[in-house]
């Protein structure tokens, strides 16, 4: 059996350092085998964000995979957003931009879809590039027969029903079509605070889960309420629990469980 939490959308610097302590012992208490974080654990980027941010990384036990949100750019400072974009982040948090995970079980790339700028007036909204998009065959390539294949970035790769504010990332398709082709089982994002697991049905019929995560701790709940979720694997059963959060403890919310189908791809066990 493997366990994994998938947190995202913190904002440190709307949240007060008790209710990040609760996440963590949340967290803890879930005894994941990893825990990825999809991105923004800040609000506006500043040292002293960052600096909570760490700490409260510090307080999770066991392994923890993160990518950059585009909350994590500094949004005002214009030459640290153009010259030195991913600067504190790496200094406090993680010196890498798209960590990854190989062993028996587990297979994790992370995708870093926040950017410093694009040809848009809304530079919230994500992209990934045609190299990242090319790295997903070979790395998945590598992955033994059992492992659980998950792909994570911060921005959502499909339409959000409800979400006006968001968009699928730039090159979703292409990525989605890749990572179908690479027999993905999970695509992990946050950025929209509202939780939703779908299936996509790609090349070769077949079918990956692509999870979105609502905001786990932060004032900016949306209408979806503070989340984290919590996916097990075991055997040709996954199950994809959300855990919802209700003053200062996590309870039970949606569940969605699927197998394994015959050629591979996962399918709603009802």
């Amino acid at each position: 059996m493997t366990r994994i939490v998938h947190a995202s959308d913190i904002h440190v610097g709307t949240v007060e350092d008790g209710r990040l302590a609760v996440l963590a012992d949340e967290i803890n208490a879930l005894s994941p085998d990893l825990t990825i974080i999809s991105g923004d654990l800040t609000q506006w980027a500043d040292r002293d964000e960052f600096v909570r941010a760490a700490h409260f990384r510090g307080l999770i036990d066991g392994p923890v995979l993160i990518v950059p949100g585009n909350h994590d750019i500094d949004p005002h400072n214009m030459y640290r957003r153009f010259f030195e974009p991913y600067k504190r982040y790496q200094e406090h948090l993680s010196a890498d931009l798209e960590p990854t995970c190989q062993t028996d079980t587990l297979s994790v790339l992370g995708l870093n879809s926040a950017i410093r700028w694009q040809a848009h007036w809304n530079w919230s909204h994500g992209r990934v590039t045609l190299d990242q998009v090319r790295r997903i065959a070979p790395f998945f390539e590598a992955a033994t027969d059992d492992a659980l294949k998950i792909l994570f970035l911060h921005h959502p790769v499909l339409r959000v029903a409800g979400v006006t504010a968001t968009r699928p990332v730039r090159r979703a398709g292409l990525l989605l079509a890749a990572a179908a082709g690479a027999k993905v089982d999970l695509i992990l994002t946050g950025h929209s605070h509202r939780f939703g697991v779908s299936s996509h049905l790609g090349a070769g019929n077949h079918a990956l889960l692509v999870v979105a995560a609502g905001s786990a701790v932060s004032p900016r709940e949306r209408d979806g309420g503070n989340s984290l979720n919590l996916i097990v694997h075991e055997d040709q059963r996954l199950s994809i629990r959300q855990r919802v959060l209700t003053g200062s403890q996590f309870f039970d919310g949606a569940l969605h469980v699927f197998e394994k189908g015959e050629k591979g791809g996962w399918y709603s066990a009802g």
